[in-house]
């Protein structure tokens, strides 16, 4: 993938080409050979195949246009989505929405709601649970869980929600431990759409599970160990979506 040059020494970031290959600072004038791409891809090929993916193109059409083998475009995208993990943020502070979406297979029918959100799915089941943290106008988090239980939620909680922020949820069980870490937690348990004049909503957080199941379902099926980097991905555009397209491609760099 296309990167971000620095200067080894001083850390400009501005440098230009000189004789054999080599960078010159444009700083302290200090020359180093920078090292190759991934995948023996030119900066030319890499900038084109990611402009295709950032537009949302699939794997077949980015070999098409960029003239390279499918097999080494698969293996190329692999890097950028392993890249796009790395750039999701790790703390979210301010007004926070927390809540716990499904990905795949099908809710066990008569229970309570809380019940069969709170526990793990059955044997055999295709369903993922997904917790996701949204600050409100501002990046998003998620991750796929083994359950919804309190022991399994609250330490990803407490380390991701800094201390003093609003959190609000819906009426989950496994949400009650946030106030014993000093954060306001306001229940919500409200149908769709719903808004009081406090903000007691998890509208926004909702309206990304409906972006990353729209964008997981055009995949057409998912390997349940890759699952983490397509969900990765889904935040990384959420998270970049009011950049142009060559802010995102230049925002792809590492």
């Amino acid at each position: 993938m296309s990167r971000k040059l620095k200067c080894p020494r001083c850390g400009h970031p501005r440098a230009w080409k000189v004789r054999r290959d080599k960078l010159r600072c444009a700083a302290c004038r200090y020359e180093w050979t920078p090292k190759p791409l991934p995948l023996g891809l030119t900066v030319a090929e890499w900038r084109r195949l990611l402009r295709w993916f950032v537009l949302g193109h699939t794997a077949m059409t980015v070999a098409r246009e960029t003239r390279l083998k499918r097999k080494k475009v698969l293996k190329s995208l692999l890097l950028v989505r392993e890249a796009m993990i790395k750039d999701i943020p790790t703390a979210l502070s301010g007004d926070v929405e927390v809540d716990v979406t499904y990905l795949g297979g099908k809710r066990r029918a008569g229970r309570r709601r809380e019940q069969s959100q709170n526990a793990p799915p059955h044997k055999g089941s295709a369903r993922q649970p997904i917790l996701g943290i949204l600050r409100r106008g501002g990046q998003v988090w998620a991750t796929p869980v083994p359950d919804v239980r309190a022991g399994t939620l609250l330490p990803l909680l407490h380390k991701l929600v800094k201390q003093g922020s609003v959190v609000y949820t819906d009426s989950f069980r496994a949400h009650s431990g946030l106030p014993l870490r000093g954060s306001a937690r306001d229940l919500v348990d409200a149908p769709p759409g719903f808004a009081d004049a406090k903000g007691g909503h998890v509208n926004s957080l909702k309206s990304f599970w409906g972006y990353l199941k729209r964008r997981l379902s055009n995949k057409g099926g998912i390997r349940r160990e890759r699952l983490p980097l397509y969900i990765g991905e889904s935040i990384w555009r959420y998270n970049n979506r009011g950049l142009s397209i060559p802010e995102q491609v230049k925002n792809c760099c590492v």
